[in-house]
């Protein structure tokens, strides 16, 4: 890998962490194949209490870590990639998500080509399982919590065309800073799954747009023990 080439975009990736030790390398593995598209790479850690940093430090020190002093959520700490990003585009993941090859560009290009649109989300893939969408979009059910696009379908059955929604999983995509021209995203008073239908409605509510772009992936693992649904 040549590390020696320019950014081709300016991007910045922004991944949350908590006690994401057995997750890391392997999703910072899949930033680092295609590290030109990237001006820098943040990791804003959640208080973590296991090796997850050790690692980073050890196998990727070019990554710049954000120490929160505890843990107050995935919203707080995106809301602190939000403010520290040098670039206006910043793409934000979890620190169980892997990234397709072609995931950034292709995210990229839908905010491109759609200037009303501040957020563009990923298909996401089981990790486990590659043929098999677990999410590619979301709405509002009509009693206001989050309903999903294309649950556990076959990867093929369904479009790949890049469609407008009504709210989005926050577990990777990539959000334009400067077309949203507003205070932080993210309502720190919500821990978690909540953050993400609540940035998704307020989105929407300001006038902004939301894509689906069903031909840029991301791989999902099994997210925090004790923290995470599946």
């Amino acid at each position: 890998m040549n590390t020696d080439r320019k950014p081709s975009y300016h991007l910045t990736l922004c991944l949350v962490n908590y006690n994401g030790e057995r997750y890391l390398e392997e999703s910072l593995e899949s930033v680092f194949i295609q590290k030109e598209k990237f001006k820098e790479i943040l990791l804003i850690d959640n208080a973590s209490e296991d090796r997850g940093l050790e690692i980073v430090r050890d196998r990727f020190p070019t990554v710049k870590v954000i120490q929160l002093d505890k843990n107050c959520g995935p919203g707080v700490a995106r809301n602190a990639g939000f403010k520290t990003a040098s670039c206006d585009l910043i793409l934000f993941m979890d620190n169980d998500v892997s990234l397709a090859l072609d995931c950034p560009d292709r995210l990229i290009q839908a905010l491109s080509d759609n200037h009303s649109a501040v957020v563009a989300m990923p298909r996401v893939l089981y990790a486990h399982k590659k043929n098999i969408i677990q999410y590619d979009g979301a709405d509002s059910h009509f009693l206001g919590l989050m309903t999903l696009h294309n649950v556990n379908q076959l990867l093929g059955a369904s479009t790949d065309v890049t469609r407008k929604i009504g709210s989005l999983v926050t577990a990777c995509f990539l959000m334009d800073r400067n077309r949203w021209k507003g205070y932080e995203p993210f309502d720190d008073t919500f821990f978690m799954y909540f953050e993400d239908h609540d940035f998704g409605l307020r989105t929407r509510t300001l006038g902004y747009e939301i894509l689906s772009v069903p031909s840029a992936c991301c791989y999902h693992r099994e997210g925090t023990e004790g923290l995470s649904l599946r």
